[in-house]
């Protein structure tokens, strides 16, 4: 219906809305650096502050038992200390190559924070199985050490283990952005329990299982 000149007036009204045709996607986010990053630092840098409030020297955020705790970031075992002094098989200086060649069941190293661990002797004890460590064997396990071990077991488990600093171990540019983003949920207690939900989600369905046994007797009736 109508005249031919409405027909062409009436397609560019609704060509005037592009989401007639195509979806519509807002506009492109900043141009991003290396490591996913904005190439401005501002927002590293924000998350980073904000994380690092309340820190002393040395301190770092850790979960333990769904709380956030503030603690030494490592530790030092004098039991491991005595041990490397008596080994004749470690090299002068541990690098990146060298921890890369242990990565065997029966030869086992993993860095951790920059500082390298030989977990040989651990690796049939681990609850986890010897899968996952040996997958991490010789590569830098900070990150997936962080997410699956509490605080406890940095300073009760690991430091027994320590072997000696990786000399030329260095952060990505992406590593440093996540692990700050990490230590500012932790800071703000974004990973920590909150038992009352539970609580409230458990007298929630109660009161669902109550008042269904009390309506169907109702209606069979």
């Amino acid at each position: 219906p109508g005249t031919p000149t409405d027909r062409p007036n009436r397609r560019r009204k609704s060509s005037a809305c592009p989401c007639s045709v195509r979806l519509c996607f807002p506009p492109p986010p900043a141009t991003m650096g290396k490591g996913g990053n904005s190439k401005s630092s501002a927002p590293a840098t924000n998350a980073t502050a904000a994380s690092s409030r309340g820190l002393g020297p040395g301190e770092v955020w850790r979960e333990d038992e769904g709380k956030s705790f503030k603690v030494q970031k490592s530790y030092v075992s004098k039991s491991a200390l005595a041990s490397i002094a008596k080994r004749t098989d470690l090299p002068a200086k541990i690098t990146m190559a060298e921890a890369a060649k242990h990565n065997k069941r029966d030869d086992l190293w993993v860095i951790v924070d920059g500082k390298c661990y030989d977990v040989t002797r651990y690796v049939e004890h681990h609850p986890g199985g010897w899968l996952p460590m040996v997958n991490l064997g010789g590569k830098d396990a900070t990150d997936a050490f962080a997410n699956y071990h509490p605080a406890r077991v940095y300073k009760n488990m690991l430091p027994q283990y320590y072997i000696g600093d990786v000399v030329d171990y260095r952060e990505t540019e992406f590593q440093k952005g996540h692990r700050a983003i990490r230590q500012r949920l932790l800071a703000e207690g974004m990973f920590e329990t909150r038992m009352s939900y539970y609580y409230k989600l458990t007298a929630w369905f109660a009161a669902l299982l109550a008042g269904a046994g009390y309506c169907t007797p109702a209606g069979t009736a």
